[in-house]
């Protein structure tokens, strides 16, 4: 291929990438916002591996929230909390449950609201999640518990730690 004929393919690339930008930038905002608004569902497909019970819960508003909850295997130290991030679901939290519930963690993984199977049509990261995960502390009715928050699940957890002595700790990824 002569230089002539590579630059020509490259003045056809920036031009191409030129005109998506351009079109990108005429959408309507509100696709965007309804992407963020209303993030890709995650569902949950396989039932977890290890001995667990079907939670649920009330949230703000009347969003109902679905989770399970592992029990500690062995003497039991505490509770773990474990919250995901956006476009995901409880799901994640099974690396979790195999490393914590045989030291003695019992690990309490819901489905965020408008995630999972959980009801409720928008995410509005972190105004209405804490105020659901402070109801979901409520239902569990544990003096003390250690939040473990992936993505948007770390910044609701910063979120409620600032507010809620029942909070002994947090574990923020990625927030």
């Amino acid at each position: 291929m002569t230089a002539l004929a590579r630059g020509g393919l490259w003045c056809r690339a920036a031009a191409l990438l030129l005109l998506a930008t351009a079109l990108a930038s005429c959408m309507p905002p509100s696709w965007g916002a309804g992407a963020i608004l209303h993030p890709r569902r995650r569902p949950v497909t396989q039932i977890p591996p290890d001995p667990h019970e079907e939670l649920t819960f009330q949230g703000e508003g009347g969003v109902t929230l679905r989770g399970w909850r592992f029990r500690a295997r062995g003497p039991r130290r505490g509770v773990v909390v474990y919250l995901h991030g956006i476009g995901d679901n409880r799901q994640s939290c099974w690396g979790l449950v195999t490393r914590l519930a045989p030291l003695g963690y019992d690990i309490v993984a819901y489905d965020a609201r408008a995630h999972g199977v959980s009801t409720g049509d928008a995410c509005t990261y972190g105004y209405h999640e804490k105020q659901d995960l402070r109801r979901v502390l409520d239902a569990l009715g544990e003096r003390r518990v250690v939040l473990f928050g992936i993505s948007l699940g770390a910044a609701v957890a910063l979120q409620e730690a600032a507010d809620d002595s029942r909070v002994a700790a947090v574990v923020s990824i990625s927030t």
